[in-house]
Order: C-alpha cells, then structure tokens, then sequence
C-alpha cells in the first residue's frame, strides 16, 4: 500500500505539472509583466484587458501543443512536459476553447487602437506554430527558420506586454512616446535574454533540427549572451526613466536588484535541470518583477 507521504507527493506534482504544462503559469506571468509595466508608468487598465492578455497567452501557447499532442504516430516522449501534453491532450484542448472564447470575449471589449496593435502578435504567434512563410521552396513555421524564433517570443512578449496596455490606457498621451517605447525595447531584450535557457533545455531535442543559440554559439557564450542581455534591459530602463517625467528612479534600482538575481538564474542553467527549474522558476521570474515592483 502507498504511503500517505508518496500519496500527497503524488497529487502536488500532479497539480504543479497542470499548472505548468497546460500553461497557466505562463499565462499568469504575462499578466505579472503587464502589471510591471503598469507599475512603471501608472497606467490605468481595466480587467479586461489583463483576461485579455491572460486568455491569449494560454490560447496561443496551448495552440503550439496541441497539434503533437493529437498525433497518431507513436513517438518517443522523452520531455515530462510532452508526456503530459499527449496523456492529458483533452483536458488541453477543453482548456484551450475555453481561453480562446473569453480571449475573443475581451478583445470586443478592447478599444480599436488596442485591438489592432494586438493583432500583430497574436498573427506572429500562429506563423511562428504553423506553416505560414514560403521559405526555401516549402511552407514552414516561423520557428523553424535559422536563429528567428527567440526574437519572435521577444517581440511578441514586448507588444503584447508594453504596447497594448499602453495603448489601452486612455489617459495616457501617447502609446509609442519614447519612454514607453524604451521600455518596449528593454522588455524585448530581457524576454530574448530569458528565452537562452528554454534552448539551452532544448538543446537535445531540437539543436540538430533548429539552429539555435546554444546549438550555434554553444553553452557558455549562449549564457553569457543572456547575461549581457540582461544588462542592456537595465540600461534600457534606465534610460527610459530619464526621458519620462512618469517614471520613478525607485523602480529602476528595482529593476537592477532583480536583474543580477535572474542573471544568476541564467547562469545556472544547463540541459540537465529539472524541467521545474525552466518551466517555473525562470518563467516566475516575471511574476518576481512584478511583485518587487508593487510592494518594494
């Protein structure tokens, strides 16, 4: 008979593995780094716009899933997280209509010029799951040609997560003015810097099929490239709080406390890590940022 100690380790992992693999956590940390740019220019959103963003993460994040984890081949499932996918594909795809009808839901409720900077990542993120680019003689996914994925995450993160609140925001003068747009360009940065470790995980999985960053530079400069990177987010931050009279100097010194720890996270990635460690811990990063932020 299971112990009952087994048993309640058996029912966390079995919660923690649906909040992680069907993308709840995600969606929660794309919510946190809107509230970080809220935090920073003292927006003022309404709920709709965080459902919005939450459900849209989760819709197009699950859409990537999805279609590996209907396939009739049988293929080695190697990855905690595509075990999961395949043997709980119903629940991920129940899951999925339900974020992809209260995202379409929220962005009725969006303003126009909110809906139509919201397309741009949303129309990025399906060319980046499905073959939509004619490239070399064959339709392929945005992701598979040569070092473009990790600046597609970056992009679509730094709209969806700067821009589109900034433009949902009303009172505010203008979305694209140059502190904002700083931000947007630093958020960009550090999201391609965080984004090294989920290849440097998937480096046995996708390194031959993919030209990656680790695949291409290797272990150690892939790193260091994300710590650099992290630096110049800094350095972005910074240089917005100088052109915004919004702005406080508090949140930038936050900002650099949080950054020397993430790079510490960054650093400590290497192929082996548990998949808790990528999947939770550096994705929480963000919901980290935004705490700081809010209550330091």
């Amino acid at each position: 008979m299971p112990e009952p100690t087994e048993n309640r380790q058996d029912l966390f992992s079995g919660i923690l593995d649906f909040y992680l693999f069907s993308n709840l956590h995600i969606a929660l940390c794309s919510v946190a780094l809107v509230g970080v740019t809220q935090e920073l220019f003292g927006f003022h959103l309404r709920a709709e716009l965080y459902v919005f963003v939450f459900s849209g993460t989760l819709f197009l994040y699950n859409l990537q899933r999805l279609p590996a984890a209907f396939q009739n081949v049988e293929i080695e499932r190697k990855y905690r997280r595509h075990r999961w996918n395949t043997r709980n594909r119903k629940l991920l795809l129940g899951v999925s209509i339900v974020a992809m009808v209260v995202a379409a839901w929220t962005f009725l409720n969006l303003n126009t010029k909110t809906k139509l900077i919201a397309i741009a990542p949303g129309a990025l993120s399906v060319a980046y799951a499905f073959p939509s680019v004619y490239w070399k003689k064959s339709w392929v996914r945005l992701r598979e040609i040569p070092f473009i994925k990790i600046f597609i995450i970056a992009v679509v993160w730094g709209i969806s997560c700067v821009w589109v609140p900034a433009a949902a925001d009303n009172s505010f003068p203008q979305w694209n003015s140059p502190e904002v747009s700083l931000w947007m360009i630093a958020c960009c940065v550090m999201i391609f810097s965080i984004a090294i470790p989920f290849d440097i995980r998937d480096l046995h999985f996708d390194g031959d099929k993919l030209k990656t960053m680790p695949a291409v530079f290797g272990l150690r400069n892939s790193i260091a490239i994300g710590v650099v990177g992290m630096l110049l987010s800094l350095v972005g931050v910074y240089l917005a709080d100088m052109y915004s009279t919004i702005m406080n100097f508090h949140h930038v010194l936050i900002y650099g406390v949080w950054t020397i720890v993430t790079c510490v996270v960054i650093v400590c990635s290497k192929p082996s890590r548990h998949e808790y460690y990528y999947s939770f811990i550096i994705d929480g990063m963000l919901i980290v940022l935004w705490a700081m932020l809010r209550w330091c």
